[in-house]
């Protein structure tokens, strides 16, 4: 079997940022790492290979899709929804190959996608390794999709089957480590990811429904074992950067990681911490271990905001945790978020005053992702807009905004984004 797989970067607006905690789109995707590695263990796959649409033409994409693929795998971005419509038809035109779309945008949409994307024959929702590695076993075989645990797929008459959500897989270490072959190492970091699943309850965040409440972990040497890999065949003088999004949650899982990787003298950051969960312990064994950096989510600098997120923490219990994290070397990166229900425009402001005592302080605006108690609590209150708002700086539409809460009108969401815009708080923006 061959499968190709197609990294969808969806916005043209996009600026590229040099800070390395944020995403780039020549990182190593960890999800199609993980999904192809697993293919590759279990199936004979006779050509595996991976493609980026940003920046291409058609007729390199065409060329791609002219190889001859049993299988074409798509993971896109948010709002790349125009984007997999449109791929998805140009893949249809050059080839006879079944089109598979996976990844959190699909576990946001699930059903949904393929009713707006005809094109697509599979849709992948959840943790996709073990459902990925089904589906292509019952491609080559001729099986019954409805037996194959969280697909989505047309049946003869065309008929949209949602099935059954496929657990969580409790020990991490039945996946083999992400196939890093299929990338091109022209970027100055090497991504890794040690833990999955959140025990938080954030109202604006959707990474439990993806990745489930249980916090799992891998190995600390696991671990280990994947840095020296990476270390042996793609450089050592790279940066580390941890992708976890709750790094920090487990004491003892930080400590003895920190403790195997000291000796290897690494540099590494964290993208998702906890600042609240920070000690005194946690920071020495962090900044001993080579960690330069990490990004703390904060959100707002407001309690009575954070308590409306269930944020489960306070600004006081958040900057005592960046403070000991500074006392020990290590720049913090806090994320903020503008227009969660419980803030303002003046909690807003309150908040960009905090903004000095980062190295860096990112703003982003408050999306509605389906799936989260936010999208919920809009839908039932009747709060989404009608028609999106979009934000505009340097004749580029940066952003939308997607809903108003009475305390914190569309007027006053406007004027909080240019207040960031002007401070240049405003994410994304390469002033």
């Amino acid at each position: 079997m061959r499968i190709g797989f197609l990294i969808l970067d969806s916005n043209p607006n996009k600026e590229h940022s040099d800070n390395p905690l944020e995403y780039q789109c020549d990182a190593v995707h960890q999800g199609i790492g993980y999904v192809a590695a697993f293919a590759k263990k279990h199936l004979a796959i006779r050509d595996c290979q991976l493609l980026r649409t940003s920046d291409l033409s058609d007729e390199t994409l065409i060329d791609f899709l002219s190889q001859s693929w049993d299988v074409i795998g798509i993971s896109f971005s948010l709002f790349a929804l125009q984007e997999v419509q449109r791929i998805s038809e140009i893949i249809k035109s050059v080839t006879v190959a079944k089109i598979v779309v996976g990844g959190p945008e699909v576990t946001n949409s699930q059903d949904e996608i393929l009713n707006l994307c005809p094109a697509v024959d599979y849709a992948v929702y959840g943790e996709g390794e073990v459902t990925f590695c089904d589906l292509l076993n019952c491609i080559k075989s001729r099986g019954d999709f409805s037996t194959i645990n969280g697909l989505i797929f047309r049946d003869t008459s065309g008929q949209v089957n949602k099935n059954s959500p496929r657990g969580f897989v409790s020990n991490l270490e039945m996946f083999p480590r992400p196939d890093r072959s299929l990338f091109k190492y022209e970027y100055n970091y090497h991504s890794i990811i040690g833990t999955r699943g959140c025990p938080f309850s954030c109202t604006f965040c959707n990474s439990s429904h993806i990745w489930g409440h249980k916090y799992r972990l891998r190995r600390p040497e696991s671990v280990l074992e994947e840095i020296k890999y990476i270390s042996d065949q793609f450089g050592q003088n790279k940066l580390f950067i941890f992708q976890d999004d709750t790094f920090n949650y487990d004491k003892k899982w930080v400590l003895s990681v920190c403790r195997l990787i000291k000796p290897l003298n690494i540099t590494w950051r964290i993208r998702g911490c906890r600042a609240d969960l920070i000690t005194e312990e946690i920071a020495e064994a962090l900044a001993t271990s080579g960690c330069i950096g990490v990004a703390c989510g904060v959100e707002s600098a407001n309690n009575l905001a954070l308590r409306a997120m269930q944020k489960g923490t306070k600004i006081e219990d958040i900057m005592r945790g960046v403070s000991l994290l500074q006392i020990s070397g290590i720049t913090v990166v806090g994320n903020f978020m503008i227009g969660n229900v419980g803030d303002t425009l003046d909690s807003t402001i309150n908040s960009f005053e905090y903004a000095s005592f980062f190295s860096q302080a990112d703003f982003r605006i408050a999306y509605p992702i389906p799936h989260t108690q936010l999208f919920e609590y809009l839908k039932l209150n009747n709060l989404l807009l009608p028609e999106p708002i979009p934000i505009v700086f340097s004749n580029k539409i940066i952003g939308k905004l997607l809903f108003s809460t009475p305390e914190f009108p569309v007027i006053d969401r406007v004027e909080a984004v240019n207040l960031a815009i002007k401070a240049k708080l405003l994410h994304n923006i390469v002033f």
